[in-house]
């Protein structure tokens, strides 16, 4: 596998998220599953900010009660998450996590 540069953007880590299966022109990135399953988690938490942004709905309230221990929990998940996935974003390790998809 040859392995290329990575630019300082989220542009791979959309890629991933947009195409699940890498064609041969897309970049990949492994990630661990922590990183991975915090990544999920602080997309959960961005779309249900997103909805009390536009809509005043707190889907976490909805689902949990109003602060209650498991929304709480949630909350504090979805915050570690975001340190999680921050720590791996900018760790020198994380550069070289692209790799090129293999050729078919």
């Amino acid at each position: 596998m040859r392995r290329i540069r990575k630019k300082r953007s989220w542009h791979a880590i959309c890629v991933v998220i947009l195409h699940p299966f890498p064609s041969k022109d897309t970049a990949m990135i492994r990630m661990n599953p922590v990183v991975t399953i915090a990544f999920v988690l602080v997309i959960v938490g961005a779309l249900n900010w997103g909805l009390v942004g536009f809509f005043a709905f707190d889907l976490v309230a909805a689902i949990f009660g109003d602060m209650t221990i498991a929304a709480r929990i949630v909350y504090a998940l979805v915050g570690l998450s975001a340190l999680c996935v921050l720590a791996w974003r900018f760790s020198p390790r994380s550069h070289a996590d692209v790799v090129s998809s293999p050729r078919a």
